[in-house]
Order: C-alpha cells, then sequence, then structure tokens
C-alpha cells in the first residue's frame, strides 16, 4: 500500500498538539459517503475480507495528541504515524496502533480513538523516570529508557554510576531487576542521610560493588559492599558528636566497628 506524506501543523493557541496528512482524497460526493455508511453493515458479516476495500473511505486527515508530553519526544510519535499505512477510518485498526505505539520509549500507555469522519485522537500516560544510570534511565515501573541524555536529567534526578568487573556482572546489570534493586536500596540509604542534612549528588559502584556517595557538601561517604543500611545507621548515633564537619573531606565506614576520617588539607 502506498503510504501518504504528511505535514506537520502546529496550532499555538490550542494545547493539543496536531499534525494533518496531506494528499488524502476526501469522498468527492455524498453518495460515495452514504455508500459508505451503509457498508458499516456489510462489514460485520463479512470481516477481514472487505475491509480492504474500504482503505480509502474516509481517510485520516488530523492526528491530535490530546494531552502535552513531559518525556517522551513528539517527533517519535510523527515518525510513528507517518510509518503507518494511511487507511480509512472504516479499516485502521485501533487495538493493532495502541499495541505497536506502547513500544515507543516513554509510552506506559496509550489510547487512540476515532472523531468522524477523519481524525485520530491519542492520549498518552508516560513512564515516569527516578534514577539515571549512566545513559539510562530508570522507570517507577522497573523499564529502561536507553541512550536518553538531555542534560536537564543531572538535576532532576540522582545519579548512579556502575563500573562492571567483567562481561558475566556486565550482562546481569542490563537485567531491570538489578537497576531496580540497586535503586531501592540507594532511595532507603538516601532517606538515612536525610537525616543528617545530607543531600547525596552521585553514587558510584566501582567493579568489587563498594558504593562511594558523593554529596552537595563535597562530603565523600564509603559505604562498601555489604550492610550499608547498618553502616549508615552506626554513623547516625556518632555524627552529631563530629566536630568541624565541614572540614572532613571522607569518610569510610567499612569498619565492624567504626570508622575513618579523612579530614580536608588545609592551604
Amino acid at each position: 500500500m502506498t503510504k501518504k506524506k504528511m505535514a506537520i501543523k502546529n496550532k499555538s493557541k490550542i494545547k493539543q498538539f496536531r499534525f494533518n496528512f496531506d494528499g488524502v482524497q476526501k469522498a468527492k460526493s455524498v453518495g460515495r459517503i452514504l455508500f459508505a455508511a451503509a457498508s458499516v453493515v456489510c462489514i460485520v458479516f463479512l470481516g477481514n475480507k472487505i475491509v480492504g476495500v474500504y482503505e480509502g473511505v474516509w481517510p485520516v486527515r488530523e492526528v491530535v495528541l490530546e494531552n502535552e508530553p513531559r518525556y517522551f519526544q513528539k517527533n517519535a510519535l510523527i515518525e510513528f504515524v507517518r510509518q503507518q499505512p494511511v487507511q480509512g477510518m472504516l479499516a485502521i485498526d485501533l487495538s493493532e496502533i495502541q499495541r505497536q505505539a506502547k513500544r515507543l520509549d516513554w509510552i506506559k500507555n496509550i489510547e487512540v480513538r476515532k472523531v468522524w469522519p477523519d481524525k485520530l485522537i491519542f492520549t498518552v500516560e508516560e513512564h515516569q523516570p527516578v534514577a539515571m544510570f549512566d545513559n539510562q534511565v530508570l522507570t517507577q515501573q522497573g523499564g529502561m529508557i536507553k541512550n536518553d541524555t538531555r542534560s536537564s536529567w543531572s538535576v532532576e534526578l540522582p545519579q548512579i554510576s556502575l563500573q562492571h568487573k567483567d562481561e558475566e556482572q556486565a550482562e546481569k546489570a542490563n537485567d531491570e531487576k538489578f537497576y531496580m534493586a540497586v535503586w531501592r536500596e540507594y532511595k532507603q540509604v538516601k532517606r538515612q542521610f536525610e537525616l543528617l542534612n545530607l543531600e547525596t549528588d552521585l553514587l558510584q559502584v566501582d567493579q568489587l560493588k563498594n558504593w562511594q556517595l558523593s554529596f552537595t557538601n563535597g562530603l565523600q561517604i564509603n559505604l562498601g559492599r555489604k550492610e550499608r543500611e547498618e553502616r549508615v545507621a552506626r554513623l547516625l548515633q556518632v555524627y552529631g558528636e563530629i566536630k568541624d564537619k565541614q572540614k572532613i573531606k571522607k569518610i569510610d565506614l567499612r569498619y565492624l566497628n567504626g570508622l575513618a576520617i579523612e579530614w580536608k588539607t588545609e592551604t
């Protein structure tokens, strides 16, 4: 089937995002419209065998994105629609369009409906981002959005950097469950540090799985490979007694019953 070209049409006065199909032909006579309407009854009985006959009847002329997207790119939806065969309103398969559209980045759920005689309306529910893992974004539902490196993520999302020791560990890291497990533990640790008025800036996980946290005030804390929540809890008990906290450069919690402090060098 020949695909039709589309032109983008923006209307700043309307919050909805719209783009129109060019080059499609409307029904040229009232007789054709009446014939097409009557044919709906036939489709009920003849099913898929007759759908092809009406692919050009009441062609789609306008597509509307009903809600303004926050994360996914409008151009991605435009390209998606462009790749679809241009079909008439009688023949278009909404369930298939919805199934395919859910493969697009950031789209959690999508509803497509027809508005006669020639309009399709898309309503999109987006995934919600929770953390940035190197060049990938973890969503609230546990999925990963790859290669989305917009600069705003460095401000909007917690930053987590992973280093992988070998191919086996790297392959494991591609498992979405692995990322979600790291994120859940990080959230708990982050809440503990908030009790000390310490705001996390970056989590780095090295090849040995040691966790090193950097904070917005420049402080660095090494939590080690295990019992991280217990180690933070131990720090909570003594942190208030430490003097000259602003002079602390690093804290190492990888000790059984204590901690080590590295002080800033005076210049």
